[in-house]
């Protein structure tokens, strides 16, 4: 009798604990397709910027000489160039932070959030990777026109 009221109990115990938490496999296919395609929308922002890497790192090395002190530059040129480096460098690390961040494999968040819960996450990441890539296009922007401006090419 102590065997079956120990089982019984046990048994109850955990049907109580898989009650709690969200059910796998709780998603729909329209939601898991709504959630994907959502998904895809992130990473092709990121896909699109992601070959910029190498130009961020490229103007920052082209501009930080000029940046510093002892180049031949007034100190207003030293600070402007070296604001666009600074934002270079930031770009860049925005976006390896993002990429270190981003969850892009699903499954395992479906097992704890619904699916609203799931759209809310990667509506905020997706604004994140576009305030990434704005900030890449912008530095860029800027530093490629440093690099016309000051004549600067690679093995400067």
């Amino acid at each position: 009798m102590r065997l079956i009221l120990f089982a019984a109990l046990g048994l109850l115990a955990l049907s109580s604990c898989q009650n709690s938490a969200p059910k796998t496999g709780s998603h729909t296919e329209e939601q898991l397709a709504t959630q994907e395609q959502k998904r895809l929308e992130v990473m092709a922002v990121h896909d699109a910027v992601m070959p910029f890497m190498s130009d961020l790192n490229r103007l920052a090395r082209q501009l930080k000489p000029l940046s510093q002190e002892g180049s031949t530059l007034g100190e207003d040129e030293r600070e402007i160039l070296w604001d666009v480096v600074k934002r270079l460098e930031q770009a860049d690390e925005g976006m390896m932070s993002w990429m270190g961040e981003f969850q892009n494999n699903l499954d395992p968040m479906r097992d704890s959030l619904d699916h609203q819960g799931i759209m809310n996450y990667l509506e905020a990441e997706l604004g994140k990777v576009k305030e990434v890539e704005n900030q890449m296009r912008s530095s860029m922007q800027d530093g490629e026109a440093l690099v016309v401006k000051y004549g600067l090419t690679e093995s400067n």
